[in-house]
């Protein structure tokens, strides 16, 4: 499956009030535009839908469906949808599990990995699959036992 950058806007004021609010961006929030105050989420890597990828038109990132169509973003209850309007689809995007993946490619099985972080197994599911993020001294720890780099994790 392809990954994709998605930022989550805040947008709290703009010329036009349908602006206004939380939406979701394959670009960062636009610092030089006087016109607009809002600020992004940092972004946060999310796995593309089976057939769907990442391109570009005129030098802007674009989601295309599996029969080359645009797509857009939105957001719902804080998670991204991706409105496929040839389709009549909303598909929910899920976060890149990259702990999941790392533990995986380690050949480590989840209760492996949690005895030696001496942590719950139902606390390192909710880090593999983004539900709550583990501080920067316990990612060290993962990938320190998974031999990888923090950033491959984050």
């Amino acid at each position: 499956m392809d990954t994709v950058t998605l930022y989550r806007i805040n947008c709290y004021h703009a010329p036009r009030e349908e602006l206004i609010g939380e939406s979701f961006s394959l670009v960062p929030w636009d610092e030089d535009d006087a016109t607009m105050k809002g600020e992004d989420d940092g972004g946060k890597d999310y796995e593309l839908p089976k057939g769907y990828e990442l391109s570009a038109e005129d030098g802007v990132p674009v989601i295309l469906n599996p029969d080359g169509q645009p797509c857009g973003l939105q957001g719902h209850n804080g998670c991204p949808l991706l409105i496929d309007e040839a389709k009549k689809l909303a598909i929910l995007v899920e976060r890149d599990k990259k702990i999941l993946r790392q533990r995986e490619l380690a050949h480590l099985t989840r209760a492996q990995l949690a005895e030696r972080l001496e942590v719950s197994q139902a606390l390192l599911y909710q880090w593999e699959h983004c539900e709550v993020e583990p501080d920067v001294r316990t990612l060290k720890r993962i990938a320190d036992i998974l031999q990888c780099e923090i950033l491959e994790l984050i």
